[in-house]
């Protein structure tokens, strides 16, 4: 599932005949030396850059157990690409994205320890390194349960969790409630809308502020283009800043392949799952 590539130096995925791999963009602090990097992909099909949306469309016809593999070993080649560049260090954090309805698969039984958890422990990256992004996307009422759940399971094992794009789509305060993030990623469109125009009586960017300084929750902004958006986010309480004013997502050639870790059994293969399935062809 997780390939090595000796031409590009790094690891990669092949799903349908698109070719998946990592970049990393920094999250920086005030001093502009890094805190943590988000991994983020970059999807190809014959040297061509493939639109992310247009590939996840696709991958939604499979359905979602097909799209649970799939984001599973995503996460896992950013873990061993991350891990074997000269990017990483133990006092790094790797921000990993998962939508919300993930962990309704990890509220059955104890699959997540059994299953799970030693694949991402073979990557030799500390618990305690990983913060897990959850996106905006909406999530039903009927797996805010399962949300709830694997979120504290995770926390009670090191990880910490973050709020992306805070402000739009489906991540606001009732979100916060439920996850009780360790940081809430403050979105572009929240730092241009009560940022970058003229102060208003209710400013969200203020009362977010106030709220998570109440609470703790550290916060990141995001979308950071130039130096007013730079300035404006450190006037509203930002610990640390992400943008292309910082930096771009880029790859990190690896360093030492690592040849020696045991490919998942079949059953745990997007590929092998897919195969095994008529309803849609493999030829894209």
């Amino acid at each position: 599932m997780v390939e090595w590539n000796t031409d590009n130096s790094r690891y990669e995925m092949t799903v349908l005949g698109f070719k998946v791999h990592s970049v990393f963009q920094s999250i920086s602090r005030s001093d502009k030396t890094v805190f943590g990097y988000e991994a983020l992909c970059r999807i190809e099909m014959q040297g061509e850059r493939v639109n992310i949306k247009r590939f996840f469309k696709i991958l939604e016809g499979f359905g979602e157990k097909a799209e649970f593999r799939f984001k599973f070993y995503l996460n896992i080649m950013h873990l061993r690409n991350f891990r074997n560049s000269n990017i990483y260090s133990r006092d790094v954090k790797l921000f990993l994205n998962l939508t919300p309805c993930f962990f309704k698969y990890f509220s059955v039984g104890d699959d997540l320890a059994k299953l799970y958890l030693p694949l991402i422990k073979e990557e030799n990256v500390d618990l305690k390194q990983i913060v897990v992004e959850i996106v905006e996307d909406y999530c039903p009422i009927s797996d805010i349960e399962s949300l709830y759940k694997g979120t504290e399971y995770l926390k009670s094992i090191g990880i910490s969790f973050a709020l992306d794009d805070f402000g739009t789509g489906w991540s606001g305060y009732s979100r916060m409630a439920v996850v009780q993030p360790n940081y809430i990623k403050v979105s572009r469109d929240m730092l241009v809308e009560f940022g970058m125009n003229q102060p208003q009586e209710d400013n969200l960017l203020a009362e977010l502020n106030a709220i998570t300084s109440l609470q703790g929750i550290t916060v990141i902004f995001e979308g950071i283009e130039n130096i007013e958006n730079y300035n404006v986010a450190e006037q509203y309480g930002a610990d640390f800043f992400q943008g292309y004013y910082l930096d771009i997502p880029k790859t990190y050639p690896v360093t030492i392949a690592k040849k020696d870790i045991p490919t998942p059994v079949n059953k745990f293969q997007l590929n092998s799952y897919l195969d095994n399935m008529s309803i849609i062809s493999t030829r894209v």
